[in-house]
């Protein structure tokens, strides 16, 4: 009995760990000043101090990724970046942000107005494009801080 419990608890810790989960509810995204809140656009930062910076949106955590000094300078990061993550739309993975691809105008309104919405792959890109539209697929090389600050 207690080896059946001790696989179920694992299992489920092995469920959640490629998932993106809000850390805490009383979060402040960087940018836009919001409350950040559990959804399929929920995105994360670690920093180089062990520390994760929760973000509303894939364009909101991009800008600060590629601002990074700026964001330190204000007090909104305690330091470098080490790694980020986006959740994938359609998939509702944790993935490596370098690795996803990212719809840009589709008809789908995030809470921000943003308009980046990240995949974990070409077909799921391609699916949710069918579904909600959008202009582009882009992978992470294609996104600067010029575009981010256009969008």
């Amino acid at each position: 009995m207690k080896k059946i419990f001790l696989i179920i608890v694992l299992f489920s810790f092995t469920l959640l760990a490629d998932k993106l989960i809000l850390l805490n509810k009383h979060e402040i995204d960087p940018v836009y000043r919001v409350p950040v809140k559990q959804s399929r656009f929920l995105c994360e930062a670690k920093l180089t101090d062990g520390k994760v910076v929760q973000f509303i949106s894939a364009q909101s955590m991009l800008l600060v990724y590629n601002d990074q000094e700026h964001y330190i300078k204000a007090g909104f990061l305690s330091s470098k970046i080490k790694n980020i993550y986006v959740q994938g739309y359609v998939s509702g993975d944790k993935i490596n942000a370098k690795n996803a691809l990212y719809v840009y105008g589709s008809g789908l309104a995030l809470s921000n107005g943003g308009d980046l919405v990240a995949c974990k792959n070409m077909k799921h890109a391609k699916l949710f494009e069918k579904k909600h539209g959008g202009r582009k697929i882009m992978k992470f090389s294609d996104i600067t801080l010029r575009l981010l600050r256009y969008l």
